[in-house]
C-alpha cells in the first residue's frame, strides 16, 4: 500500500520509479490513503527520496516496525532499484 499523491506531500521521481518497479515486478500494490493506525501495524515502511532513494523505516515513535529490521519486499525493491539504476542511468561524472 502506498500513498497518493497529495498535496501535503511532495512526491518524486524515486517515488515514481519504486512503483513503476513494484507493477513491472508483479508485487501486490494498493495506491490509497494510509491511516496512522495502518501505518503503526504495517510489517513493512519505507521512505523514497532522490538523495536516499528507498530507506526502510525500522522504528516508529521508539517501536520496530515489524520486526525492526528491512523486511522482506524492503529488499526485493531495493534490489530491483539498484538494477533499474545500473541499466538505466548514466554513469556518476567523475
Amino acid at each position: 500500500m502506498a500513498p497518493p499523491p497529495a498535496e501535503n506531500m511532495l512526491t518524486g521521481i524515486t517515488y515514481d520509479v519504486v512503483l513503476e518497479l513494484a507493477r513491472r515486478h508483479g508485487l501486490a500494490l494498493e495506491q490509497r490513503a494510509v491511516t496512522e493506525d495502518e501505518l503503526r501495524a504495517a510489517d513493512e515502511v519505507w521512505i523514497t527520496s532522490s538523495s536516499k532513494e528507498i530507506l526502510a523505516v525500522v522504528e516508529l515513535d521508539g517501536r520496530p516496525v515489524g520486526n525492526g529490521e528491512p523486511g522482506p519486499i524492503y529488499r526485493l525493491i531495493h534490489d530491483y532499484y539498484q538494477d533499474f539504476k545500473a541499466a538505466e542511468m548514466r554513469p556518476p561524472l567523475p
